[in-house]
């Protein structure tokens, strides 16, 4: 793996993830060939939603004759000095009756489609977020340098810590902290030789970017988009978004929850900025006022 202190790393040419294929949004035609591919019994495609809006008009004419017919029923009775027997009776009470038994039957089977596709769609968002999770844990690395422990996509948040308490012990670091409060510049080859330099390239790399694709927030927050846009029971949407907040992002929220809380933090220069000026000096940030913190939002409302 690259150090965060080498040379090409340090002039920003940075290696973003390769985003694998799979995990992109489903084309919408292909998705839905596979469904009937595969034989599975509910309807998802324009095809249900015209069914359905057939249905819809089936059922009005239907309710639409009933009520005329009630309609001049009453009309006959009145003209009739509302002369009523059991016959009338049945003629009236009988459409009615078969009404409600054929909503009844039409109700039960459409119930049951709306949970198996539900369940169907919860299987596969759960399917997606475990290779979310298996590719964080075998591919994506952050090490300090070669020496010391290395760390994946999700419990980095330990190195980060870990980093932030070495910085407040480096008496380097707190000499030059003092000496930007104070006016003082830097600019990027002033710090190459610094004690700190490879631990505030880590830092720096997670305020760039080219984070949010290296350890996967922005296919993350499409796949939430997706959830969201589906045609998944409200309970199980829930649910599935619960889920990846505790497989995913759990320790993201849980940090800059309580950096947010912190009236003031431990600010770290901002090495790889992207709107970066070159003829300026670089700025010394806090990190959850950084690009870092742009998932939070998102991620802590699930």
């Amino acid at each position: 793996m690259q150090s965060y202190g080498d040379e090409s790393f340090i002039k920003g040419r940075l290696i973003s993830s390769r985003v694998d294929k799979k995990y992109r949004k489903p084309n919408r035609k292909r998705y839905i060939h596979f469904l009937f591919k595969n034989n599975f019994p509910v309807l998802l495609t324009d095809e249900a939603n015209v069914m359905k809006g057939a249905l819809i008009w089936l059922m009005s004419a239907i309710i639409f004759l009933q009520l005329a017919t009630l309609a001049t029923w009453f009309w006959f009775m009145a003209d009739m000095h509302l002369l009523f027997d059991s016959q009338i009776f049945n003629n009236i009470a009988t459409p009615l009756v078969s009404i409600g038994i054929f909503f009844i039957a039409l109700y039960f089977p459409w119930e049951q489609n709306r949970i198996a596709r539900s369940q169907y769609l919860k299987t596969n968002f759960i399917s997606r977020t475990k290779g979310i999770k298996k590719y964080l844990k075998r591919k994506v690395e952050f090490q300090i340098d070669a020496d010391t422990e290395k760390f994946n996509g999700l419990n980095y948040i330990n190195l980060i810590g870990q980093t932030f308490l070495a910085l407040t012990n480096d008496k380097e670091y707190s000499l030059d902290f003092r000496a930007y409060k104070k006016g003082e510049g830097f600019d990027l080859d002033s710090f190459q030789y610094k004690s700190y330099f490879k631990r505030i390239s880590f830092l720096s790399f997670l305020m760039s970017d080219h984070f949010g694709t290296y350890v996967r927030y922005d296919e993350i927050f499409n796949l939430l988009e997706e959830i969201e846009a589906s045609r998944m029971l409200e309970t199980d949407k829930v649910e599935i978004k619960k889920y990846i907040k505790t497989e995913l992002v759990g320790d993201y929220v849980a940090y800059l929850t309580g950096l947010n809380t912190l009236d003031s933090f431990l600010h770290t220069p901002a090495l790889y900025e992207a709107d970066h000026d070159p003829e300026k000096p670089i700025k010394f940030l806090q990190l959850n006022k950084t690009s870092f913190a742009k998932y939070f939002e998102r991620f802590n409302g699930l």
